[in-house]
């Protein structure tokens, strides 16, 4: 008589704990093979008392927050996008121009003692604002105000290097 091989304790299927949604998986969400972590955060909430929807590894943050666009979020239309890339666009463009005549600067020995960090503390200003813009691309206005906060240092490099030279 042949003999069955025994069942391993994770292949014995659970019951549905009480506040799970109906036709959710009774083992809890398919972590895939990811070495033991997400099945030990699994296993260690499973006894917790807090409702299904607060079990799950991607928490819910307010609408207001700077952040990437979640899978719920509605697309953004074309013509905004097209309107802050291209906005942004023209800001790398002339940052470059500004960065180039810098390093030109810098190498050569010819900058003020101001010159570097100014150019240096104006363009990481002016590119976190700009990140911040496209972080912020659900938001009605934000966007915009973040792109022209990004022209400030900008226009601040630009005067500093006619002055400068």
């Amino acid at each position: 008589m042949p003999t069955q091989a025994p069942r391993s304790p994770a292949a014995t299927p659970r019951p549905r704990p009480e506040t799970a949604p109906p036709g959710a998986h009774p083992d809890g969400p398919d972590v895939g093979d990811m070495g033991g972590i997400g099945s030990a955060w699994w296993a260690g909430t499973q006894e917790m008392s807090v409702p299904w929807e607060q079990r799950s590894v991607v928490r819910h943050r307010p609408a207001g927050a700077l952040r990437l666009p979640g899978p719920d979020d509605p697309a953004p239309t074309a013509g905004r996008l097209l309107g802050m890339c291209a906005w942004a666009a023209a800001l790398t463009m002339v940052g470059l121009a500004v960065a180039a005549r810098a390093m030109v600067a810098m190498l050569t020995g010819h900058a003020p003692d101001w010159y570097e960090p100014t150019v240096i503390a104006a363009g990481l200003a002016g590119m976190a604002l700009t990140a911040a813009a496209f972080l912020s691309v659900h938001r009605p206005w934000l966007p915009w105000v973040l792109l022209a906060a990004a022209t400030v240092p900008l226009v601040i490099n630009l005067a500093g290097t006619m002055a400068a030279f």
